[in-house]
């Protein structure tokens, strides 16, 4: 078909649904590419009446809508009369709201203040965390050790005190074995001391008998005698 122009075309005047061999010309673009389609006059009947259908149903939604609306302006229309008793409800109901907006506005400071407080607390925590962190990781182990040490050192002074005190024992009675000795002996020097007051006398007595001495005192005085013999007779110093 040679290329003419739409205004050349010959026009149809009285179009019907049922001709079916009656088509448009239109341009789908869909694809992002003009083409040229065709549609027939049956097809964009029955669009038009599914169009229309759903017109005719947003139109009688809307009327319902309108018809509510009317109802409900004709029962405030009604109310009317008792205005003043709306209005003065509307100026508590208003008062209320003032005063529930500034009890709002107290709670909001209160809560920012509150937040304000967790903030703080939550920085003393993270603070007192990090402290605590490093001392687990530092200054307890170090505690620790210090602490096993002194222990050590105590085990250690434990047993030094058991050895000291037990030497100590042994040479309290190793005193008082010497201060027992010391008693015998200063007793056989007063005793020896006492002697130069013996006389010739004296030494011709029993004292230098054969048989061993029946007392310590004896054995004591014997050895006095002997002692101013060999000193010839003069006083032991």
């Amino acid at each position: 078909m040679a290329n003419i122009k739409v205004s050349e075309l010959t026009e149809l005047t009285s179009p019907t649904a049922s001709s079916a061999d009656k088509f448009l010309l239109i341009t789908d673009s869909s694809s992002g590419i003009p083409v040229s389609k065709k549609i027939s006059l049956s097809t964009l009947d029955t669009f038009l009446d599914v169009t229309n259908s759903h017109a005719n149903g947003a139109f009688n939604k809307a009327n319902g809508a309108y018809l509510h609306a009317n109802a409900a302006f004709v029962a405030v229309n009604t109310f009317a009369s008792g205005s003043d008793t709306a209005n003065a409800a509307f100026i508590k109901a208003n008062s209320a709201y003032q005063s529930q907006n500034a009890t709002g506005n107290v709670a909001n400071a209160g809560f920012i203040q509150a937040n304000g407080a967790i903030l703080h607390a939550q920085t003393a925590f993270n603070q007192a965390n990090a402290a605590f962190i490093q001392s687990n990781t530092y200054v307890w182990p170090a505690a620790n050790a210090a602490f096993i040490k002194a222990n050590l050192g105590l085990t250690h002074a434990q047993s030094a005190f058991i050895t000291a005190n037990a030497s100590f024992l042994a040479v309290n009675t190793i005193i008082d074995f010497a201060a027992s000795a010391f008693n015998k002996a200063n007793g056989a020097y007063d005793q020896a001391n006492n002697a130069n007051a013996y006389t010739a006398a004296n030494l011709a007595t029993t004292l230098w008998a054969t048989s061993p001495p029946a007392t310590i005192d004896i054995a004591i005085e014997r050895l006095a005698n002997a002692v101013i013999i060999l000193r010839g007779y003069s006083p032991i110093p």
